[in-house]
């Protein structure tokens, strides 16, 4: 993590000492299960989430828990030159809630559902339907679920590198994508913030991005979140978390180390790989992850360590 990442990070994430925690969505002893794509499956943004809750509530422990999945949708669909079909969060979803246990889902699809083609309303009442289907079911098991639209598609990186297709182009994939793809993204997101009775709470993440990326870019014209338009760097991911947080209400303002925030990654990823060995997917090329209790007694013991790092912290 570069420097002005680093600092960013502690001019944000927790909870200010003098202020008043308004986050309500959480309680003590919560399981909080995030799905998602590619950029849900990497998990920095999610990092972020958990430190500052561990800073917020340190005496509630919250079980934080990523089941994203990269190539991910909502709605089945796979452009046909992808190697391999796209899996649909349905297929895992009823797995997912029975071996997780959520009391709050976090829920973020839409930039792989429209297949980096043109808008399509085929597509559109598709990409609708499964959302749909997928959240209602959240719901019914009783968990609250926190809506997240798809952040915006960055055409810039694939422009500069020829690999943007305009209109009638007779391929479009992920490698090639529909010129105009972010205008499709961004009605996938103008959608999900019109569901309101079917989430308890939904966050724009695609407005604040954009906006963040449009001033960035008024100081570098060059500057950029990613180099293939969808996947985030580090400094991508911290807008979605400070997005998020400031969503549920965080106040935040404590820094958090390097040792700290690599063990809240480790612990992550480590549960991560072994709830999606556990629960069973459709994606090739998912490394496997130790059986689910020995990473849960594992998991146990970094807890244990971070709680240890945050009062040494606070002591000095």
């Amino acid at each position: 993590m570069n420097q002005l990442i680093a600092c960013a990070l502690c001019l944000f994430l927790a909870v200010d000492a003098l202020g008043e925690d308004k986050v309500t969505i959480f309680q003590p002893k919560d399981r909080v299960v995030f799905l998602g794509d590619s950029n849900t499956y990497s998990g920095a943004w999610i990092e972020w989430i958990d430190a500052w809750q561990r800073h917020a509530h340190p005496d509630w422990e919250l079980e934080i828990i990523n089941v994203g999945l990269s190539s991910e949708t909502t709605s089945g669909l796979s452009e046909p030159p992808h190697p391999f079909p796209r899996p649909d969060v349905r297929e895992r979803l009823g797995r997912v809630l029975e071996k997780t246990k959520p009391n709050v889902v976090f829920f973020c699809y839409g930039m792989n559902d429209a297949i980096y083609h043109p808008f399509s309303q085929e597509r559109f009442d598709t990409f609708q339907k499964g959302s749909l289907e997928a959240v209602r079911k959240i719901k019914a098991s009783g968990a609250r679920l926190i809506w997240l639209t798809p952040p915006p598609f960055d055409p810039q990186p694939l422009q500069r590198k020829g690999k943007l297709r305009p209109a009638g182009a007779s391929e479009y994939s992920w490698q090639f994508v529909a010129d105009d793809y972010d205008r499709t993204i961004a009605r996938y997101a103008a959608w999900i913030l019109e569901q309101k009775n079917e989430a308890d709470i939904i966050i724009d993440c695609h407005s604040p991005l954009e906006s963040a990326l449009s001033e960035m870019r008024r100081k570098d014209s060059d500057f950029e979140y990613t180099n293939d338009g969808v996947h985030f760097n580090p400094e991508g991911h911290l807008v979605v978390a400070r997005s998020v947080l400031q969503a549920l209400g965080a106040n935040p303002s404590l820094e958090f180390d390097a040792p700290y925030m690599k063990l809240v990654r480790q612990r992550l990823n480590l549960l991560r790989d072994a709830y999606l060995s556990d629960i069973g997917h459709m994606r090739p090329g998912i490394a496997k992850g130790l059986p689910l209790a020995e990473a849960l007694s594992e998991s146990t013991r970094m807890n244990a360590e971070l709680r240890k790092m945050r009062k040494e912290k606070l002591s000095e």
